[in-house]
């Protein structure tokens, strides 16, 4: 009796503790699951919050500023991103992913590394400010480059802690912080702009919103508090790990901004301005589901990945079939009312971000559908197979862009961006294949009711719109 009293005991601290998805495979699976239903909740609520302020501090930055602030903050941004990934060595994912992730010595290690690479990004945004310059012609990037990209030395020291509320999957202090630093950061940009509209406003708006966030860091984030603290084994594991993802991030840099890149050499600062407005909503719904991929899929994958690999088929089915319910519906409606929503929100010098608009958000839908399938590869710890999908993925996005270019010019190159993602998902369907988590039948069916949807939504344009004039 003493034995079967101690061991009901036993049982019933281990649900009454937190459950760490990612510190142990043998968690409760009643508590795992209401974990992953809070995550996603979680996440879609503050990412639309998010949205709606940044939408709405778009649209007022849009009459107090110019185009071309927006367009010299896209190279800004663009460079500033790609400086971020070309140096990312994949210390969060390897919190959240790697068994010691939780260990107070790894945390320290992984916040030593963040503060050494944010310094170097710093030192590097300085010295590539003047060839830059150069390159799109244009002598304010020499000044607002560096000044911007002191970020990243801020961000270097933001509590590695923070990040085992992503691996535990409890979202709401994360989501409360990113919240709370966003508007700090709009609300900076909004007043400088109406005291001294320039593009000041925006540079000055990102670094107070890299600060608040590094400082509220170390007062939410759980235990341990950060300190100077190296362990070379440690350390050893990161890179170990990471080793693959910089050459991935470094590739998905150019997936995910290569189109500024190339655009910013080929468009006016206005016309990029232009297209940074359209893009703004079109990769929305992408961001979307890159944030539940990132924040709840990738940890739900890596627990079943090391725990029950059986349980890894079923669940993607599950999770997918959720986030495209909810990220593909917006998608269909901007590319039915791309034009009409940019007339209603701007002024007559954006219209042209309209058609921009249908072409992005066509793409949209491809990476929608796409996304959370490529992440099933880190999940599994072979960051080696997620370089090699990117590195596909990257050649037929540079071949799709310099067709398009060649073909019709700067649209054919918007065009070509949009539609890379479908040619490379063949390859995509042979790397995960091996894992089971090849789903085409979703895959196809969620673009076959896409187009269906689309359609529809046209007939119904094409017969209200007589009517409403």
């Amino acid at each position: 009796m003493a034995l079967l009293k101690a061991d009901a005991d036993t049982e019933d601290r281990g649900a009454q503790e937190d459950v760490h998805p990612g510190d142990t495979p043998s968690v409760p699976e009643i508590s795992f699951k209401r974990r992953i239903v809070s995550g996603s909740v979680w996440t879609f609520f503050g990412f639309g919050v998010q949205q709606v302020l940044r939408f709405g501090a778009n649209i007022i930055l849009a009459r107090l500023l110019f185009p071309e602030a927006f367009g010299v903050m896209a190279i800004v941004n663009v460079f500033l991103q790609g400086l971020q990934m070309f140096s990312d060595v994949g210390v969060i994912p390897s919190i959240i992913q790697n068994p010691r992730g939780d260990q107070p010595e790894f945390l320290r290690t992984a916040w030593v590394i963040g503060i050494l690479r944010g310094a170097l990004l710093s030192c590097v945004a300085l010295v590539i400010a003047w060839p830059v310059s150069q390159f799109y012609n244009e002598p304010r990037l020499l000044v607002f480059l560096p000044v911007a990209a002191l970020s990243a030395s801020i961000s270097g020291f933001l509590s590695s802690s923070l990040f085992l509320l992503n691996r535990r999957l409890e979202m709401g202090k994360l989501i409360a912080l990113n919240i709370t630093c966003q508007v700090i950061g709009t609300g900076t940009m909004i007043v400088w702009s109406l005291l001294s509209p320039s593009i000041w406003a925006l540079v000055g708006g990102g670094l107070v919103t890299v600060l608040s966030r590094m400082l509220l860091s170390h007062v939410v984030a759980p235990r341990p508090r950060m300190r100077f603290e190296f362990h070379r084994e440690m350390a050893g594991e990161v890179f170990h790990f990471g080793k693959w993802i910089f050459l991935s991030s470094i590739l998905g840099f150019l997936v995910a901004r290569v189109d500024r890149l190339v655009l910013g050499k080929y468009l006016t600062l206005a016309d990029l301005g232009v297209y940074s407005i359209a893009a703004t909503f079109s990769v929305a719904a992408v961001e979307a589901v890159q944030a539940v991929t990132m924040k709840v899929v990738f940890p739900v994958y890596s627990h079943y990945a090391r725990g029950a690999p059986e349980r890894l088929r079923r669940q993607t089915v599950v999770i997918r079939s959720g986030l495209m319910a909810v990220t593909l519906p917006p998608c269909w409606f901007l590319i039915v009312l791309g034009p009409e929503l940019v007339g209603f929100l701007y002024d007559e010098r954006y219209l042209n971000a309209g058609w921009m608009l249908q072409v992005l958000a066509s793409g949209a839908v491809l990476c929608a559908v796409f996304t959370p399938i490529e992440v099933v590869l880190l999940a599994m710890g072979n960051s080696y197979r997620h370089l090699l999908m990117l590195m596909i993925r990257s050649f037929w996005l540079l071949v799709a862009m310099v067709v398009g270019g060649i073909v019709a010019g700067p649209t054919g190159l918007i065009i070509g961006f949009a539609v890379s993602p479908a040619l490379y998902y063949p390859f995509l369907a042979g790397l995960v294949r091996r894992y089971k988590v090849w789903l085409p039948l979703l895959d196809f069916g969620a673009l076959l009711i896409s187009a269906l949807a689309v359609a529809l939504g046209f007939w119904l344009k094409g017969l209200l719109i007589p009517i409403l004039n």
